[in-house]
Formats: structure tokens, sequence, C-alpha cells
């Protein structure tokens, strides 16, 4: 008998390594005959990929895991294998998940023949989220680039929900404005998956308690399954799932820590949202929210405008009939030059009690004080105001600086002021009317000389009569009284509201 031994001790710790690297490499790896391309052995990380266990990938063909709409491009690849051609390539290629997701990959493909035989290795890295990242960015370029131009709420809102929710390839995507004193979420614009853009709608917060919550704090909300929602967001599941919706992300909008506004994604089945996707809802809310800023910031500045050049007609109307009024048949130009300085100073400061405010208006009570700062030299008791606190428009309180003026200017030469202990009052009270309210104002002068009722009447004297009469309406009277001077104003609170 004639015998052989063969020491297989090394060929079997080869194969040991081979397989201990097989089965723990960090890539799938699939072993296939290039000519069926029936997989011959797969890697664990390979089942991860595919989502598909060693059962349903070993012994059947390479084909099903490749989208139908790839069938040209995995063909063209299948027929090059089958001719036996050696290959070494790199590339790009999607793949269909057992659960019907579709992947990005990036593979390393080795094809050989080894004698008779022909060999096929392909090692699979999945870089689906690369390429979501790609996309995720790409998408923020397109849509910084497109609210550049948009000139509307609706138009952003409506290109951001759009932008969303393509790029996620959600369900729905919209913005909701948020009204926290009406208990109310308004979704005007909205965008759909399927083409059919939902019709706007208004909701009621409270119908969403925990998820209103969650988001006032801040918070992203980011359910990947609301059939298995946690307990504290329970009593809201209900209601998303009742409406469609298994899976829901949104981001909050807060302004100055309060909430004004969500966008949102949803899914009609569950689905889990990647740090990748949260942090993208994040960026592209922030963006949003940047643009709808700016389209409220371009609105106030057309407005401001607008009532700034208004303002500065009504004011360069007032300066020129002062002037004119105040150099009329002067005979004492330095004079005339002191007094025409006065009244522009005291105009200047009803302008800067109007610039205080953000609207072309100021309180009453301001007016007058600053009119009268001109004229009070701190002796105690010298002015006394009194009167409900009522916002008057720009033009009733230009006129009432300049009349509180020359009433005090008339004062300081003729009346009370021109006295150590002569002191004077104005008040102002609101009369209600059967159809508008009444303001009624009075100046009152105690204390000064003895009254004289003047023989001429100049252009101060014309100033306080008409002045504010016609830029409110109503009338205004003087009375040369024994004790003092007395001015009475009534006119329709209307009047001295307007802002025009």
């Amino acid at each position: 008998m004639i015998g052989s031994m063969l020491d297989v001790t090394v060929r079997s710790q080869l194969e040991a390594q081979f397989r201990a690297v097989f089965e723990g490499a960090n890539v799938g790896i699939v072993q296939f005959d290039p000519r069926s391309v029936l997989a011959l052995r797969v890697n664990a990380k390979l089942c991860e990929i595919w989502g598909a266990p060693e059962s349903e990938i070993v012994g059947r063909s390479l084909a099903q895991w490749t989208p139908t709409e790839d069938a040209a491009e995995r063909e063209a690849l299948h027929r090059r294998l089958a001719t036996g051609e050696t290959m070494q390539d790199r590339f790009e290629k999607r793949y269909r998940r057992r659960d019907g997701r579709i992947i990005w990959a990036r593979v390393n493909l080795v094809s050989q023949t080894l004698g008779d035989s022909v060999h096929a290795t392909a090692m699979i890295e999945d870089i689906t989220e690369e390429k979501l990242a790609d996309v995720r960015r790409e998408a923020l370029i397109n849509l910084g680039d497109r609210l550049r131009d948009l000139r509307s709420n609706s138009d952003i809102v409506a290109v951001t929900a759009e932008i969303l929710g393509r790029t996620l390839g959600a369900t729905r995507a919209g913005y909701g404005m948020v009204d926290l004193t009406a208990g109310l979420l308004t979704v005007a614009h909205s965008w759909s998956f399927d083409g059919q853009a939902p019709p706007a709608r208004t909701m009621k917060l409270d119908e969403f308690p925990a998820s209103i919550a969650s988001l006032q704090r801040g918070e992203v909300l980011a359910v990947p399954d609301l059939g298995a929602a946690r307990e504290t967001l329970e009593a809201d599941a209900k209601l998303y799932i009742a409406r469609g919706v298994r899976a829901v992300i949104s981001v909050p909008l807060l302004q100055r820590g309060r909430l004004v506004g969500v966008l949102y994604a949803t899914e009609a089945s569950p689905r889990f949202w990647t740090h990748g996707e949260v942090a993208f809802v994040r960026e592209v809310a922030e963006r949003a929210w940047s643009g709808l800023t700016r389209i409220e910031a371009d609105e106030q500045q057309r407005i401001l405008n607008r009532e700034l050049s208004h303002r500065m007609k009504n004011t360069l109307a007032m300066v020129q009939a002062i002037a004119s009024q105040s150099l009329r048949n002067v005979t004492d130009i330095e004079a005339a030059k002191h007094a025409l300085a006065a009244r522009l100073i005291a105009l200047g400061k009803a302008h800067d009690i109007l610039l205080t405010g953000e609207r072309e208006s100021a309180g009453i009570a301001a007016v007058v004080t600053s009119a009268l700062s001109l004229h009070d030299d701190h002796q105690p008791g010298r002015f006394h105001l009194n009167g409900p606190e009522i916002v008057i428009g720009s033009k009733a309180a230009l006129s009432l600086a300049l009349m509180m003026h020359e009433l005090a200017t008339n004062a300081a030469k003729y009346g009370a002021l021109s006295r150590s202990d002569g002191r004077v009052t104005v008040e102002w009270s609101v009369v209600p009317g059967d159809e508008d309210d009444t303001l009624h104002l009075r100046w009152t002068e105690q204390g000064g000389p003895p009254v004289v009722t003047p023989s001429t009447r100049g252009f101060g004297s014309r100033l306080i009569e008409r002045g504010l009469a016609g830029a409110v309406g109503g009338e205004v009277s003087i009375a040369y009284e024994p004790d003092g001077l007395v001015c009475r104003v009534a006119a329709p609170l209307t009047g001295f509201q307007a802002t025009l």
C-alpha cells in the first residue's frame, strides 16, 4: 500500500485569517459567480446594509437588490462580468433594501480568472448619509438663493415648505404661525408630495398640548413613530394618527423667547429622523425666519420712510408759515429773530418727543412739559399740569407745542411768568359725547400783574387762537380775566389723535 500525507496547517490558518477579516470587515462583502451573479458568500455587514438575513442573499441573484429604474445600468455591468473580463472598478450605485428603502453605496469590484474559474468580489460601503448630506447642502444653497428674491411672507413660506418636503422626501411639510394669545396655529401655505397643496387651516393649540409645550421650551420635536409614542405624547399622537401622520419633525421659531412659528415635516408611515435631517430642518427654519424678519423689516422701513416724508412736508410747511408770519411787517429785526428762533426751538422739542416713539404720536403731558421747559426757571410751583394720559397725533402735538410756547412767552413778557410768585396751571380732561368725545384743555395764569386787553393782535395771538384749532378742529378762546389770562380749548378727541 502506497500512502501520502499533506500538511494543511498553513492553509487552515490562512483560511481562518481570511474568514476573520471577511466577517469582521466594516464594509459589506459579497463573493459571487460573475456569470450568473448568484451570491456565494456574504458577511454580516452586507446583511446589515441590505437589511436582510444571509439566507435571503446567498444562492440568489444580486440583481434583486438593484432598483428597477437602474436596470439598464445593472445589465450592462452584468454583461461585462459574464464574459469573464478581468475587472477592477470603483463606482457608486443604488440598492433597494429589503424594507424597500433606497440607499447609495460605494462599490469596489474585483473580477479575475483563476485557472478555469472566474471569481468576483464586491466590497460595498453605505454612503447614503454622505449623499443626503450633499443633497441637503445643495438645498440650503438653493433656499438661500430663492429667498433673497422673494418679497412676501406667503412666498417665503411656500418656497421653504417645498424645499424642505422635497429634500427630506416627506409626505407633507409646512410652516405654521403661532398666536399664543388667541391659542391658535395657522398654516396658510404647505407642501404635499402628491402636488395637492392642502388648504389653509387653523388649529387650536390645546389640541396638541404636549407638542406645543415642548416647542415653547425651544425643543425640536422629532418622533419616528407616533404609534409607539411615549406617555407624555400619547394624547397628541392619537390626533396626529387620525390625520394620517405617523412620524413628525417640528422645529420651533422663537422671538425673544416666545413661540411665534413652527416649521414641520410629516410622514404617513414610521420614519427614523437622523441627526443630519434634524440639523437640516433647523437650518431651514433659521433661513426661513431670517427671510420673514427681512420682509417685516423692509415693510417697517417703507412705513417709516413714508411717515418721515409726511412729517418733513408738514414741518417744512409749518416752518415756512412761522417764518413768514414772524418776519412780516417787523420793525425790530433782532426781536423778530429771537422770536423766530424760540418758536423753531419749541417746534424742534416737539419733534424730539415724537421721535422717541415708534409712531407719529406722543403723550399730551410730554408735549406740554417739553414746550414749557424753555420758560421753566425752576421756581417752586411755577407750573402745575393735571390731566389723564392721552396720546395725540403728530399734527396736534406740533401745534399744541407752539401754542404752549406762545402762551408761555406772553406770560413771561406780560403775565404770570413775569413775576417770581406767578404761576401757570394747565389742565385737560375728556368729556364723553354721543358721536365723539371732546378734549377740554385750559391754560390759567395767576399771580401776575393786572391784566390789560391788548389793543393790537400780533402773530403770536393768532397762532394761539387759530393754530391748534386749524390742526384739530374745535375752538380756542382767550379771556383776559382779572386774576390772569385764561385760554380754553375744546376740540374732538379724534382730531387730537389723528396721525395725518
